[in-house]
């Protein structure tokens, strides 16, 4: 794990325990370990790590001693699993506060303000959105999806809207002929709720993503084309992080795909894509 030269995973990305930032931690871990920590913050020098080691009721030494041990996530998780004392409710309870943390203080939202003007999207509000966005803004749109997984359909690290980085980095993987098995456009409920709130058709989406390779340029142009107030997105993202199955037919859907990657706990599914991200790509 090298982060000079690749992003940890999203802070949304729940297939490690349910737990947000669990799978960023460990991916930190690695590389702290591997001293190809680059120019991230870890443990004690992370507040995000600091608030979940806690949770964890973990010390960092126990947590790196766990990831140092584990040959991959899978065993990472049973390691912590065994020391920890976290049930299910608290993890839930956890993620609500993390998804919508914003900067706690006048020092820290001074320095967030500074942070969007150099990625260039005053748009984000959240503090997992941000990092997000800055894990974009240095090594780029995930776009090869036959080696990882797009970004979490959680995220608003793109202009502060849940789904659409997601949406994005699958349209630069279909113009790159690296979907994978991944479903696009038409072919994804997901995708096609997205675009329709945004009032963009699949058409226009992969020509302007592919009109305009440069990060800036995108952002600007979906800046122009989607026409929502700020009210209007904060509704969208609360409701599709809320969404589960709505009918007898889809809950069965639901409860089979959540059985296959171990995970009957589920009920929403933005955290069904995101566990099973981690099951098609595990580290």
């Amino acid at each position: 794990m090298d982060l000079s030269q690749r992003a940890p995973r999203s802070p949304y990305h729940v297939g490690i325990l349910g737990m947000m930032n669990a799978a960023r931690m460990i991916d930190k871990a690695r590389a702290r370990l591997n001293n190809t920590l680059g120019e991230y913050k870890a443990g004690q020098e992370s507040g995000r790590d600091q608030r979940t080691l806690t949770s964890l009721g973990l010390s960092e030494d126990t947590f790196l001693k766990i990831v140092e041990k584990a040959k991959n996530d899978q065993a990472a998780e049973t390691g912590i699993r065994a020391v920890s004392s976290i049930n299910l409710d608290q993890i839930k309870a956890f993620n609500a506060v993390e998804r919508d943390r914003k900067p706690p203080d006048e020092t820290y939202r001074r320095g967030f303000e500074e942070r969007k003007l150099i990625v260039g999207q005053p748009e984000i509000t959240t503090m997992p959105d941000m990092l997000d966005a800055e894990d974009m803004h240095d090594f780029g749109i995930p776009s090869d999806l036959t080696v990882g997984s797009p970004l979490s359909a959680h995220s608003g690290g793109i202009l502060g809207v849940v789904c659409l980085g997601r949406l994005v980095s699958k349209t630069k993987a279909f113009l790159n002929g690296k979907l994978g098995e991944y479903k696009f456009g038409a072919n994804s409920g997901l995708d096609v709720n997205t675009m329709q709130f945004l009032d963009l058709t699949e058409t226009e989406l992969v020509d302007g993503v592919d009109r305009r390779s440069d990060l800036p340029d995108l952002l600007q142009w979906l800046r122009s084309k989607i026409d929502k107030s700020r009210h209007e997105i904060v509704d969208w993202n609360q409701d599709r992080r809320a969404r589960g199955p709505w009918n007898e037919e889809i809950q069965k859907m639901f409860d089979d795909r959540a059985a296959a990657v171990g995970r009957p706990d589920l009920t929403t599914f933005l955290n069904l894509l995101d566990c099973e991200d981690a099951n098609d790509y595990p580290q």
